[in-house]
């Protein structure tokens, strides 16, 4: 019996050793993440604004790697460079907004949004619930605590739009934090014709008190408002790479944005978990499955998008001018701040949300779940409590292009934390550990589907 014992022990200790290089190879690593994060966080990056030399960083710094791993060219190129004409880009053009004589204090009071590039404007504000509105002729402001009552608004004179922020969209976060782009990414909210109008996004505070004084003065109140942004024509680039399959009829695409917000009022917005979380994900995931003996069945594509945070333009461009036929493409699955914690769930740090639309995407779902609950990786939230929520988010990432093109996609984040889009949001604020177990609970699903 002992004799027994020791045998089975000599070949239980010869197969740990034979899947030790199995287990290295095949497995996320904590340490290589954080230098990723530390890296494209770090001031030399310059928060990886558009159109400025912290981007150019970000991408040399990806290039580099994706080449080391001997990722495929895609189209024979690394690159999908495309142009964005006349973009109007806010900072560092920050607008003002002055209501009767009283200032008000950029992202803390109002956040703006439009394409206005004329010079400063004054002009009257009208309330929506004003009788008179229908009548007026010349130009004018409304300012309205219902965004979905502009859709009965006549906009052929209306010159600036005020809206409260809508607590029950999380607007206070998402605004705050520049979430949204521009008016073309939030037609879900807004509906007026005239995407060119300057929008204001006013806190509950500052509506309440411009609404009591239109009702006082009768509507006798004046709006002077700044250039929101400025003219200028940029070129960013797309960071692509593949590994190919034995056979080119389908292609899963993995994605992460690399551009963030850059510098704002001569602070830097290291973006750590927005989104340099995504991107180091990435780039190991990448590691991980370059370094595999066995070649997937079909192709696997990492996208590393740019311009999102202007609207998602990296991926928009991806979609309307694919490298490769749409239809080939089996799912996309996108990383977007995988590295903190939102407030809804800060007893359980070790949590993603993990979210698709069902009627195409189930099976991206009932698969990571399937796959972590052998595993258990992760506690992971499939927004069954707040649908409406989870629909919204999915139109604020990558994703949201995939979904339009009648592509399955997941959504991998973390939630809104409170270092969103600010400069506390640094590498020292990351759970590194969870990173590892999202890229070790992705790997694990593309190998289900691919391999």
């Amino acid at each position: 019996m002992y004799y027994s014992n020791q045998k089975n022990y000599r070949i239980i200790i010869t197969v740990i050793i034979l899947t030790i290089p199995y287990l290295l190879h095949s497995q996320a690593s904590e340490k290589e993440l954080k230098q990723h994060v530390i890296q494209l966080s770090s001031d030399k990056f310059e928060g990886r604004g558009i159109n400025t030399n912290g981007i150019r960083y970000a991408e040399k710094y990806i290039l580099t790697s994706i080449i080391q791993n001997k990722l495929n060219k895609v189209n024979n190129s690394y690159r999908q460079e495309f142009t964005i004409n006349g973009w109007k880009i806010s900072s560092p053009f920050i607008p003002t907004l002055i209501i009767n004589n009283d200032t008000l204090q950029y992202i803390n009071d109002f956040y703006a949004l439009g394409n206005n590039s004329s010079d400063k404007s004054s002009l009257p504000v009208f309330s929506l619930n004003n009788p008179t509105i229908k009548n007026i002729d010349y130009n004018f402001a409304l300012i309205t605590d219902n965004i979905n009552d502009t859709a009965k608004i006549n906009t052929e004179f209306l010159k600036a739009i005020l809206i409260e922020n809508n607590d029950s969209l999380i607007f206070n976060q998402l605004i705050e934090s520049n979430m949204i782009g521009n008016l073309d990414s939030i037609n879900d909210y807004l509906y007026i014709t005239n995407k060119n109008i300057p929008t204001y996004y006013l806190n509950k505070t500052t509506t309440d008190k411009f609404n009591k004084l239109i009702t006082k003065t009768n509507n006798n109140i004046q709006l002077e408002f700044s250039p929101i942004n400025k003219n200028t024509i940029i070129n960013p680039s797309n960071i692509l790479g593949m590994i190919k399959g034995l056979s080119d009829d389908s292609t899963i695409v993995l994605s992460a944005h690399f551009d963030h917000i850059g510098i704002n009022h001569g602070k830097i917005n290291p973006g750590a978990n927005d989104n340099a979380s995504g991107v180091s994900a990435l780039l190991e995931i990448v590691r991980v499955l370059s370094s595999e003996e066995t070649k997937p069945k079909y192709n696997i594509l990492f996208a590393f998008f740019t311009a999102e945070e202007m609207g998602l333009y990296g991926s928009r461009y991806f979609t309307d001018n694919s490298p490769i036929p749409l239809k080939s493409i089996m799912a996309n699955i996108n990383l977007d701040m995988i590295g903190n914690k939102d407030p809804f769930h800060k007893d359980e740090p070790n949590f993603i949300y993990a979210y698709g639309p069902k009627e195409t995407s189930s099976f991206l779902m009932n698969k990571i779940d399937s796959i972590n609950k052998k595993t258990h990786y992760l506690k992971l939230d499939f927004f069954e409590q707040d649908s409406i929520m989870a629909n919204r988010f999915l139109k604020m990432s990558d994703q949201a292009n995939f979904i339009k093109s009648d592509i399955p996609a997941l959504f991998l984040f973390n939630g809104l934390s409170p270092n969103y889009h600010k400069p506390i949001d640094t590498y020292r604020k990351l759970d590194y550990r969870k990173m590892k177990n999202v890229c070790n609970l992705t790997i694990d699903l593309i190998k289900d589907l691919v391999y």
